[in-house]
Parts: C-alpha cells; structure tokens; sequence
C-alpha cells in the first residue's frame, strides 16, 4: 500500500506542478483543507476515491492518472464499439447470507452480465468469475457501497498481504482486506473505511474449518453515485 501512496503521491505532485499552482490553491479548489492534501503528497494518508474523483475532475483526467488501481471505463468514448464478455453475476449483495461456495449456489441465484473486456485485467472471458454487487461502507476508501467487484477463486496459500477478498464465516460474507498473522496464528480481515467504527474480524488457524475464502476480488467497477 506504501508504493501505491507513492504512486499517487507522484501524480499529484505532477499534476500541480504541470498546472502552475501550489497546493494551498489545489486544496482550496476542491475543497479539502492544505493539512490534508499534504498528508496525501507526504504519504501519511490515502485519498479516498471521492478526494480522487474531485482531483481527477478539477485536472481533466482520469482517476487511473492519479492512481493506478482504478480503470476509467466512463472516459471510453461510447460512440466507439467497445468489445464486451458475458459473465455470471450473483442477484445479491456481498454482505447478505449465502451459500459457503461458488458450487453451491443455485444456477436460479445468477444472472449474466456483460462487461467490457477493457476494465477485466488479463482476465477476460475466464469461466471462474463471479461478479456481485458491494452493499456497505467498510470498503469505502476503495471500493465504495454499490459498486460491482469481479471475484476469482483463488488458493489461499497463494494471497498476499493487503489483497482485498471475499470470505464467510458460518455462510455470511463480507469482503476487506487479507492478513495471515502467522505469529498469532490467526487471520486477519481488516475494512478500509473513512467509517472509523468498523474493525477487524479474526478467525484463529483453530477455527479456521468454519471459514470460507470465496475469492479474491480482481476488478472493481465503482460506483460514483
């Protein structure tokens, strides 16, 4: 997550210097206070993807010019045939109850989907996907209430630190960001959220038989509503 901070950092150091302001006058234009775009510039904090969008649209540019991880699809001109897969979409939130694997759920509980191969990373038209709809804001300053994330299963000795993913515990799913405490012998599934009441939730390696990793999320297609 460093790096990334780094990343946007960067961008946005560029973007004020190409434009001829200073970050007092930046700040003042979309309304942020100078202490916070400098904890922004000095790698203290992470713009959420409101402070993203309000700096991407006072430049002209897209969000993926400031941070990498996002894919700009409403900058695509519409005019233009844009080449679109198919995909099998769960008619539910993230956050409702539901079967503890991608095998169990009922073909009547999917639905197609179909999206433009440009936002699906490498990924394009691969069978094990699972689309779902985020509902809830221990995500927000990533992936905000609303939006569609793109699920691949995905072994669990094989996540990384900070990979964000979607797992159950007794068949409620939820989706933050994944931690293997091997020291505490216990996993970690941490929000990413400006809401500051949401916490952790640990699962030890001894009840690690009631969790469920249905996957990691791969694509998330925001909602800026």
């Amino acid at each position: 997550m460093e790096d990334q901070k780094r990343i946007i950092s960067n961008n946005i150091k560029r973007l004020i210097k190409e434009n001829n302001m200073s970050q007092k006058e930046l700040a003042s234009e979309i309304g942020i206070s100078p202490s916070t775009l400098s904890d922004y510039i000095n790698l203290r904090a992470k713009p959420s993807h409101a402070v993203l969008q309000k700096i991407a649209d006072y430049f002209h540019v897209g969000k993926s010019d400031i941070d990498t991880t996002y894919k700009d699809i409403d900058i695509i001109d519409k005019t233009n045939k844009v080449s679109s897969s198919f995909y099998k979409m769960l008619d539910c939130s993230v956050a409702a109850g539901m079967p503890s694997t991608i095998d169990a759920i009922f073909k009547d509980d999917l639905k197609n989907i179909e999206l433009p191969d440009i936002i699906m990373n490498g990924y394009v038209g691969q069978k094990d996907l699972l689309i779902m709809k985020v509902n809830g804001d221990s995500m927000n300053n990533v992936i905000p209430h609303g939006s569609l994330i793109v699920i691949k299963k995905w072994e669990v000795e094989n996540l990384k630190k900070d990979d964000i993913v979607v797992f159950s515990d007794y068949g409620e799913f939820s989706m933050k960001r994944y931690f293997n405490d091997k020291k505490n012998q216990r996993f970690i599934f941490r929000p990413d959220s400006s809401d500051e009441s949401f916490s952790d939730f640990v699962i030890s390696y001894n009840s690690v038989n009631n969790l469920n990793i249905l996957g990691k999320v791969i694509v998330s297609i925001i909602n800026y509503d």
